[in-house]
């Protein structure tokens, strides 16, 4: 009888346990990823100054940009709405907490004019009260109210 009585109460807790993580998966997928997808959408906007403007996350958590599949985009593409995505995830992950955003070489693979598209999304965050570290190798000394360490 203990060792059943034992073996029930860890059933308990196991199906107690499975019932709090799927309402966690409800609750992200219900109220989370909606966030998520609207912030990725502005900075995919930002970025690309209206060329590409959506992004949505599907029930499979795969990455939908502009009603197409990520995968159709070019490399470049990819790496925008990557970056975008990253950025909403981040937004929504430290809302709330210390705000504070590093991001690496974000500006390695994009033209002048991606970069400075991007460097325009950076500055929005930083303007909502964030503080930005981003790792570079690019020259960035003609932006301005910055602090600049190099190592």
């Amino acid at each position: 009888i203990n060792k059943y009585t034992t073996f029930k109460n860890q059933l308990d807790i196991v199906s107690n346990l499975i019932k709090d993580l799927s309402e966690i998966v409800h609750k992200i997928k219900e109220d989370t990823i909606p966030l998520i997808n609207y912030y990725a959408s502005y900075y995919l906007n930002l970025i690309t100054n209206g060329i590409m403007t959506t992004i949505e996350v599907t029930d499979n958590y795969d990455l939908i940009v502009d009603g197409h599949d990520i995968n159709l985009k070019s490399g470049g593409q990819q790496d925008i709405a990557s970056l975008s995505y990253r950025l909403a995830l981040s937004k929504s992950i430290i809302t709330g907490m210390l705000p504070v955003l590093v991001l690496d070489e974000v500006d390695s693979s994009g033209a002048k004019d991606s970069v400075d598209d991007i460097m325009n999304a950076i500055d929005a965050i930083t303007n909502s009260g964030y503080q930005v570290v981003l790792i570079t190798h690019k020259d960035i000394s003609d932006l301005e109210d910055i602090n600049v360490i190099r190592l």
